[in-house]
């Protein structure tokens, strides 16, 4: 899982002066998130699921950043709320949906292995984020596991940009590992659970 406070400060010295001038020029962070949203499912639909993985990855970048600049604009702006929290992490619940399901689409006719891996991530993808929502319901703190969204769609975006230029299997390979590692996330918040709860 990823958590770096050197990442973050490097992230910060980029995300800082764009949040700053959105802010200037009247954007709100709800209107950043759902924005980037919207770019991140066209991406999807119009790109990932045709096979243009290579556009798709370079487009998803500055999307990326918009997914982590609504945070930093809300804090920048004292607007920080529990329904911008909520916002954001149903939006990231769709975008997710929309890319693995997109690589699904495009494998169905490929290759159906592929297919599976990537409704094997969606899938998992959703129980992650749900175990850990239901767990912070009950009063236990779940964040292990190691593949959370940075890890999967940051995989699967980087393999995809890959296999635009040409490199072999590495996009099958790397929707193959995050299948896996998914479901052990899922395995890894269910089994904090139960030891808490019993």
């Amino acid at each position: 899982m990823l958590d770096n406070a050197r990442v973050r400060r490097a992230a910060a010295t980029v995300l800082d002066p764009v949040a700053r001038l959105l802010l200037r020029l009247h954007a709100t962070a709800s209107g950043v998130t759902i924005a980037g949203s919207i770019g991140a499912i066209l991406v999807s639909v119009l790109l990932i699921a045709r096979g243009e993985f290579l556009p798709a990855a370079l487009l998803m970048i500055p999307l990326a950043g918009a997914d982590a600049l609504d945070g930093t604009m809300a804090r920048m702006s004292g607007t920080s709320s529990r329904w911008g929290g909520f916002l954001d992490s149903t939006t990231d619940r769709i975008t997710d949906g929309a890319i693995f399901a997109s690589f699904a689409w495009w494998a169905i006719d490929v290759d159906r292995r592929l297919a599976v891996a990537a409704f094997i991530a969606l899938i998992a993808g959703f129980v992650t984020s749900y175990t850990r929502a239901k767990a912070e319901s009950l009063g236990i703190e779940c964040k292990v596991g190691v593949a959370e969204r940075p890890e999967r769609v940051g995989g699967i975006m980087a393999a995809a940009g890959f296999a635009g230029l040409g490199v072999p299997y590495i996009l099958p390979l790397a929707m193959y590992v995050i299948a896996l590692l998914s479901t052990i996330t899922v395995w890894q918040r269910a089994s904090l659970v139960h030891r808490a709860l019993t």
